[in-house]
């Protein structure tokens, strides 16, 4: 293992910034040395083509910006990398977290991304330095592509742990995750239909009311509206709730445009709001800025609201309007890790699948 701090002062004596991260756990060391050392070269950005194209940008002053991302955001980055960067000849260094390739542990829906990511960079003709065999080469290797565009690929075995930051002011003492989503579980009947995101809010809800009505989701960051909104308009009959976070809200908020166009009814889009990304070491996200519920209502949502405790939140659920609802639940960390659902991801759509048609056989 590694300094991220040896690291990351390198880039910077070398002349690479600022760092646009879309966060990965693999990257919690570089981001909290970043954010306590150099918090003025770290961006907080959505997605991965985002970056990029802001990064292609910043790279336009003549500057050495990194996009960090994970190997699954590779997807997400193609069209800008592909019709931006290579046709304008843009430089730009990646680092990039190799999930499902080392980890023999790792969740498996990093395992396909996991084996394909360095057949895609040799497809891309992207020159690449896996950090873990060659760290004393970095320097020279930096020098060598800094006029190419280039990745730098890490693991979790790549950086020590270093001392983790505070939880951000706005947020202390107010709503657990599990105490949200424990209010949320009190408020159903047997048939709604429970659509989770990614990390933490899944994990939860899998330990609190495991049920064959629940989808969780374990990748495809910022998807879990757009699932929930293509079941919705074609099942009127259950009541839908997706329970998303603050990242995964902000990495695809295209999709709250179409959900509002659409409007199905029996929809409440929750969203739960601790202005960071948890799961992957705490970094900040965007909505501690933002009044998110105003972006809800402005686009279209017919009932927005906001609240910051079990009685609010209890009470906004009990509204039973019809219309599309809109909650963004003020919250804290979870008050302890939760263990990883025992079920796989082909299990879940064949339980959801299955109580779907044993309910349409009911009428």
């Amino acid at each position: 293992m590694y300094s991220a701090s040896e690291f990351i002062d390198e880039l910077i004596c070398n002349g690479y910034g600022p760092f646009l991260c879309v966060p990965c756990s693999n990257f919690k060391e570089l981001t909290r040395y970043l954010l306590s050392k150099y918090p003025e070269q770290y961006m907080v950005v959505n997605n991965e083509g985002e970056a990029l194209s802001i990064a292609s940008g910043i790279a336009l002053n003549n500057k050495s910006p990194v996009v960090m991302c994970q190997n699954s955001g590779l997807c997400n980055l193609l069209d800008p990398l592909t019709s931006l960067n290579m046709v304008y000849n843009i430089p730009i260094l990646f680092i990039i977290s190799w999930r499902g390739k080392f980890d023999l542990n790792d969740e498996e829906q990093h395992k396909i991304m996991g084996e394909i990511t360095e057949p895609i960079l040799d497809l891309l003709n992207i020159k690449y330095l896996y950090l873990n065999e060659c760290f004393d080469n970095c320097k020279q290797w930096l020098n060598n592509n800094r006029n190419n565009i280039s990745s730098i690929l890490i693991d979790k075995n790549t950086f020590y742990a270093q001392k983790r930051e505070n939880v951000i002011e706005k947020y202390k003492n107010k709503l657990s995750k599990r105490d949200a989503i424990k209010t949320i579980v009190e408020n159903i009947d047997s048939k709604t239909k429970l659509f989770s995101t990614n990390g933490y809010i899944s994990r939860i809800l899998y330990n609190v009311c495991h049920r064959k009505e629940n989808f969780y989701m374990f990748g495809s960051m910022g998807c879990i509206s757009s699932i929930a909104l293509g079941y919705a308009l074609y099942n009127k009959d259950d009541k839908v709730i997706v329970i998303d976070g603050d990242g995964a809200f902000l990495m695809r908020l295209e999709s709250i445009a179409t959900i509002a166009n659409y409007s199905p009814n029996k929809f409440v889009h929750i969203v739960l709001d601790d202005g960071k990304y948890e799961s992957t070491g705490a970094q900040p996200t965007l909505t501690y800025n933002l009044n998110i519920e105003n972006i809800a209502s402005a686009i279209g949502y017919k009932r927005v609201y906001t609240v910051s405790d079990i009685n609010e939140l209890d009470e906004v659920l009990k509204i039973d309007s019809g219309e599309i609802l809109f909650i963004r639940v003020i919250i804290d960390s979870p008050s302890a890790i939760e263990e990883r659902p025992q079920i796989k991801p082909c299990q879940i759509k064949e339980f959801f699948a299955k109580n779907n048609k044993e309910q349409s056989n009911d009428y």
